[in-house]
């Protein structure tokens, strides 16, 4: 049975770098037979509703008559700004957002498991609602959540880091966002309703990845899926 992690935590809280970092020392562990597949979710997600991509232009085309999100162009090409100031006006746009979207990035997370018959680690904020985690099951793999936190100092440099990217987000807009998404503590009451052993990591300390691979081995359940959390 393949392994399948579900890598999370806040804005900006390391999740890319962790993933990337862990997929290199993937098969450093002898209980690893093939390599780890990185499914960077919140890229996928980024891509397709600001995209022309035809497939995609009934989302995108739901998106704006819902939102009044600007966009160009036939197929419904969203403006990025306009998307993130609209949706994140409030928790109820948000949770709006999510509700339409879901079904079809539910859909993009099983083409892409289906794709490689490799260990996946799924990289994205909201894998840890209860909608998704049958993701885990409906495609027999043996799930595993790590939760990244990061103090609230380093988070600010980390979000401030992300608006003086060139393609970054006004600061006004990212703060917007920070405002309206579940908390730290949110996500972590979240994390302890789950139906799959998990592990927290603190983003600026646990920097030793071969270490973190073993502490992530030793919680995946060989002989059936975990019912129950692991710190």
């Amino acid at each position: 049975m393949r392994k399948c992690l579900a890598i999370t935590g806040i804005m900006s809280a390391g999740k890319s770098t962790f993933s990337d970092n862990l997929a290199r020392h993937w098969q450093d562990n002898s209980y690893n037979s093939t390599p780890l597949d990185i499914i960077e979710v919140d890229t996928l997600r980024r891509d397709t509703v600001i995209s022309d991509n035809i497939q995609y232009s009934d989302l995108r085309e739901h998106i704006v008559h819902e939102f009044g999100v600007e966009y160009s162009g036939n197929y419904y090409q969203l403006n990025r700004y306009s998307l993130s100031k609209k949706v994140f006006a409030s928790k109820d746009s948000v949770n709006a957002y999510n509700e339409l979207t879901s079904p079809f990035f539910k859909q993009i997370i099983k083409e892409q498991i289906l794709e490689t018959q490799n260990d996946v680690a799924i990289v994205w904020s909201h894998v840890l609602e209860n909608s998704y985690q049958d993701i885990f099951t409906q495609n027999n793999l043996q799930g595993l959540i790590v939760f990244l936190t990061v103090n609230e100092q380093e988070h600010q440099k980390r979000i401030l880091v992300q608006s003086q990217k060139e393609d970054g987000l006004p600061m006004e807009l990212i703060i917007q966002r920070l405002e309206v998404c579940s908390s730290q503590n949110e996500k972590l009451e979240l994390l302890a309703r789950s139906h799959y052993p998990n592990l927290i990591f603190d983003s600026e300390k646990d920097n030793d990845f071969n270490d973190n691979i073993q502490d992530i081995i030793s919680c995946f359940p060989y002989n059936r899926l975990g019912l129950s959390n692991r710190y």
